[in-house]
């Protein structure tokens, strides 16, 4: 040492000793003049007071399990009276952090002391994944190593490598160093002191970089290393997510991959659950060139299922099967395209259709398809005709990824608001006279699109369409047929360059040529037109009428203007032009003219155009197609109209109008339209200077809507009367004399009914009935109930009421000549009564003969339409009971529902028409017994009616004669007793016979059964068990509106001219 000295360390009371020892280590010195504790440092540290503690193993145990990283769990174990550390990795996955997919271990670690120093220490590391080897690497340290410090040994599995030393790394720390070429050949020599390292092999866990993975994350990479060891044109990674779970995303690395002439790009998804579940993977396939669709593939390994969508629409099946150890998907798309199914594995890896990315693996070329087309003149040719053909499923879309970096600059002027400098990308194509819509909303910069026609030559461009200066990055247009159309991609300035994909997508224009339409005949000054486009898969339709009404300068005529366009793929096909005069000269008349015009892409064909032209209905005589302009394209029609009207001009010729239809759809032809519009068909039919447009009112819609409905039908009598409920609003009821509809007790027609506000507008629509005869039954009965009744009836033809009479009456008198005396009488209203008398040779009885009664007139009315009037009309029943009883009841029925009867002359108190219960009864009156069925009772040979013809005749009457005779009333085919109660109910058939008979038991049927009888043999006269009164009579009342057979009594001349007549005065 250099030096070493006693010193006075405290004023002479003690000396101590001083040594300096720097010489030997850099720091090593030591002092004793401290009381407390000595000053030493380096070698002579250890003569410190707190080196007088003795440490064992298990000390160093403790000390070591503490100082261990987080990632082990440690123990401090005795094992034959040794202590040692024995750790476990305490992560479930220990991976590779590089990529956690490809190899995992699990590490344990196994120390032993020699006092408080360790002795050796053991890691044991066995691999999972794609290595399976068991590597262990033991180290020895100086305390028990009688051959020299740092020692070590690597085994792998069974095998000793051959050589391991411990050497120092650069931080000072001693590592092995080991060659295993004995095991592999290629494991020359690993320094586990370089970290990291290439070509580590089984030793990777010593050097490269292993930690911890969740069971998501390692099923992610698992997953990724699985698609890229398939697909290397793939970059794929994976992302962790806020709730532990693990998403993957894949993107192709070049342009294009590509097989032959079929290119596509992809992108796959997948999610990854935290126990490592995986979700279905979902596969975007984007074909960019020799196809044109996007397929959305997504696959569930664990249950072999599948689903497949192509441009957005679902196949019918979908499912995994496996072909050459691989899963490969058997796909039903036979609802897109007829031929795309696969269902065997041959048909599996078939090399057509737009299921190729998914049953071939041949892709696997990576190609720039940037096109080299920065001149016009080396503009790309787009087929649009492939794009547009309906049983092509190349429908989708064209998709050109390029780029204008480095392109020269291009002096051509954009289609969009000021001038670009940028330079662009040329494209060109033909129309097909459906829609185009391009895009280039996916660039890296502010791409725009310009679109220009051309004659043919670069140097004769017409700006067409184009992208705003806004944020638009797509434009749409009509792309008319065998139009060449030039489209540049380019930036907004010469500094805005970028990577683009252009979209070309071929679509039916005519939703957007029907807006323009309505945009344009809606901006005509002067006309206030009000359009509306409707729509659907088969064409699309534009309807425009004018707000206001078109009148000359006085006012005196007036009439409404309507416009009808229909389109198909984006192009009128037929325009029709029709004039409805209101009032004025001309009330009523209306003007319609028709053309059929050739799509535009069949205008240089064949196709010829048409047109109809007619005057109320009537077809003029001519309409013909002919050339305004000497072949050059504009037509107009040439129309003759004198068979209608001989006041009308020979010919009358649209050129004069300058109706260009080559022009329809062109929003620069509004004003030249003007011109045509404001003269109008009305102008060049009568000359009418209808230039004023007057608001609309309730009167004049009013009659317009009367105008419109009387051409619909030429059987509806419409009349507009102003509302009674508001003075400023007017009513519309239009009744179809056509159709006439009975009801029980009645007769009418049924109406359209509108009511318009004081402004024109519509405000109410409904439809209604117009009672013309009778009432319904029961009266109580509201016309809104009539109505809603009526909308389900048949329309019954109108018969001559006197014809009907009469074939009745032939009938009758035919049956019962012996007995009955019949006759024919025209009613006030119209309609006829048939009145008829029994003869005295035949009474009726009942079974017993105790009672009986001899008809002494009877009858029926025919309402003025043919039809029986089912609440009797203005008809008499008169009966004289001639045994049993002797009074003579007198029944008369008044057309309208009202009725008297008398009592050997003496009036009864009330009689009135009712509505009676029928399912409470069986109706039957028993005294008008001609009917079109009978049965038979063959144990009594009588012969009883049930009858039909007469139904309801005197069953739907409320009698009160008790002012005649004491409890005398009768209501509902029903004699009622003194105490209100049916006078017979309870009793059996012997104890009626004891009871007697009332005044009206020859209305009454409930218990009596009635029989005409010949008066001195009391037995069935001959013809009345067979008799029909008119089976095929027609009636007002019949469920079913049938009048069937009825027909040899119909004409319709004098009553349609009376029904008519009595309309027009009503209204």
């Amino acid at each position: 040492c250099t030096s070493c000295s006693f010193v006075d360390c405290s004023g002479g009371e003690f000396y101590g000793i001083d040594v300096v020892c720097s010489n030997v280590q850099d720091g090593s010195n030591f002092n004793t003049c401290q009381d407390t504790q000595l000053q030493a440092t380096g070698v002579f540290q250890l003569y410190n007071d707190n080196y007088g503690v003795c440490f064992t193993e298990e000390d160093a145990c403790n000390r070591d399990k503490e100082e261990m990283p987080d990632m082990y769990s440690c123990d401090c174990v005795n094992q034959e009276d040794r202590i040692t550390l024995q750790c476990q990795h305490s992560c479930s996955e220990v991976c590779n952090q590089q990529d956690p997919g490809t190899s995992c271990a699990d590490e344990s670690i196994v120390q032993t002391y020699a006092s408080y120093v360790k002795d050796s220490s053991a890691r044991t590391v066995t691999y999972s994944g794609q290595r399976k080897e068991v590597v262990v690497l033991e180290e020895t340290d100086c305390a028990t190593n009688s051959f020299g410090c740092r020692r070590c040994r690597a085994q792998v599995d069974d095998t000793v490598c051959s050589s391991c030393t411990m050497h120092p790394c650069n931080d000072g720390s001693f590592k092995a160093k080991v060659q295993c070429e004995n095991v592999n050949p290629n494991l020359k020599e690993i320094d586990f002191c370089q970290s990291n390292a290439a070509d580590t092999g089984m030793f990777e866990y010593f050097v490269n970089d292993y930690g911890c993975v969740t069971p998501a994350e390692k099923a992610c990479y698992e997953s990724r290393r699985e698609l890229l060891s398939k697909d290397t044109h793939l970059d794929c990674s994976c992302n962790p997510q806020k709730d532990d779970t693990y998403s993957m995303s894949c993107s192709t690395t070049c342009g294009d991959i590509c097989h032959q002439s079929i290119c596509f790009r992809e992108s796959i998804s997948q999610e990854f659950l935290q126990d490592g579940t995986p979700e279905p993977l979902t596969r975007t396939v984007q074909y960019t060139h020799g196809l044109r669709h996007t397929l959305t593939f997504t696959e569930n390994q664990e249950n072999e299922s599948c689903e497949l969508a192509v441009d957005g629409v679902q196949c019918n099946e979908c499912r995994l099967e496996s072909c050459d150890s691989r899963k490969v998907p058997m796909i039903d798309c036979t609802n897109i395209d007829s031929n795309a199914e696969t269902a065997s594995c041959e048909e599996g890896t078939s090399t057509d259709g737009f299921l190729m990315r998914l049953t071939m693996d041949k892709f696997d070329q990576c190609q720039d398809k940037t096109a080299k087309n920065d001149k016009c003149e080396a503009a790309v040719s787009v087929d649009m005709q492939s794009i547009s053909d309906p049983s092509s499923m190349n429908k989708a879309l064209v998709s050109y990824s390029a780029s204008t970096v480095l392109i020269d600059f291009d002096e051509s002027t954009s289609c969009m608001e000021g001038r670009s400098d940028s330079p662009g990308l040329w494209y060109t194509f033909l129309g097909t006279g459906e829609g185009v819509s391009a895009s280039v909303c996916e660039a890296d910069f502010s791409a725009q699109i310009s679109v220009y026609t051309s004659s043919g030559s670069c140097d004769s461009l017409d700006c067409a369409s184009g992208t705003t200066t806004g944020n638009d990055c797509s434009v749409e247009f009509h792309g008319k047929a065998n139009q060449k159309y030039m489209l540049k991609v380019h930036g907004r300035d010469l500094q805005e360059v970028g990577n683009f994909n252009l979209v070309l997508n071929s679509f039916d224009y005519t939703a957007q040529r029907c807006s323009l339409e309505k945009e344009a005949f809606e901006s005509i000054q002067g006309k206030q037109y009000s359009c509306e486009c409707d729509g659907n898969e088969d064409g699309h339709s534009l309807l425009c009428e004018n707000d206001c009404v078109l009148c000359n300068t006085e006012e005196s005529i007036c009439g409404k203007e309507q416009m009808n366009l229909l389109f198909n793929k984006g192009n009128v096909v037929k325009h029709t032009e029709s004039f409805h005069y209101l009032y004025g000269s001309r009330d009523n008349k209306a003007l319609i003219v028709e053309r059929d015009i050739c799509p535009e892409p069949e205008r240089d064909a064949d196709c010829q155009e048409t047109c109809f032209a007619s005057m109320d209905g009537i077809p003029c005589r001519e309409c013909q197609i002919i050339s305004c302009d000497g072949g050059g394209g504009t037509t107009g029609m040439q129309i003759s109209c004198v068979n209608v009207d001989e006041s009308l001009a020979n010919y009358t010729n649209t050129c004069d109008l300058n109706v260009a239809v080559n022009n329809f759809g062109e929003s620069s032809t509004a004003t030249a339209r003007t011109t045509a519009a404001n003269a109008g068909m009305a102008h060049l039919f009568y000359q009418d200077d209808l230039s004023l447009c007057v608001p609309k009112n309730a009167s004049l819609l009013c009659l317009h809507e009367k105008s419109v409905k009387m051409m619909e039908n030429d059987q509806y009598e419409c009349n507009c009367e102003q509302d009674p409920y508001s003075s400023n609003h007017e009513s519309l009821t239009c009744a179809d004399l056509g159709c006439l509809q009975c009801g029980r007790g009645f007769c009418g027609f049924p109406t359209v009914e509108m009511q318009f506000a004081s402004n024109g507008d519509m405000i109410n629509s409904a439809s209604g009935f117009f009672m013309m005869e009778g009432q319904p039954s029961p009266h109580t009965k509201t016309m809104e109930e009539v109505a809603i009744e009526m909308q389900s009836r048949e329309c019954l033809e109108s018969l001559n009421p006197a014809d009907v009479c009469a074939a009745l009456q032939q009938e009758v008198l035919e049956a019962h000549s012996e007995q009955t005396e019949c006759a024919c009488h025209e009613a006030l209203d119209g309609g006829y009564n048939l009145d008829c008398s029994m003869l005295p040779s035949c009474e009726y009885c009942d079974e017993s003969g105790s009672i009986c009664a001899r008809p002494v007139q009877f009858g029926q009315s025919i309402n003025p339409f043919g039809y029986i009037r089912s609440n009797g009309g203005d008809t008499r029943h008169a009966f004289q009971y001639t045994k049993g009883r002797d009074e003579l009841i007198v029944v008369d029925q008044i057309h309208g529902g009202g009725c008297t009867v008398t009592i050997n002359g003496q009036s009864c108190s009330s009689c009135e028409q009712t509505h009676c219960n029928k399912d409470s009864f069986f109706p039957q009156d028993a005294i008008l017994a001609a009917s079109s069925s009978s049965t038979t009772r063959s144990s009594r040979n009588v012969t009883t009616f049930f009858p039909d013809v007469w139904e309801d005749v005197l069953i739907n009457l409320s009698i009160d004669c008790s002012n005649v005779i004491e409890n005398a009333t009768f209501e509902c085919g029903r004699e009622i007793g003194i105490d209100g109660d049916d006078m017979f109910d309870g009793m059996d058939e012997d104890d009626i016979d004891d009871y007697g008979y009332g005044i009206f038991t020859i209305f009454q049927y409930s218990h009596m059964e009635f029989m005409c009888i010949d008066n001195e043999t009391l037995v069935p006269t001959e013809g009345w068990s067979n008799t029909t009164m008119s089976t095929d009579a027609p009636y007002a009342d019949s469920e079913t509106n049938d009048n069937s057979g009825a027909t040899d009594h119909s004409t319709k001349t004098g009553t349609s001219l009376l029904l008519l007549i009595v309309l027009l005065s009503l209204l």
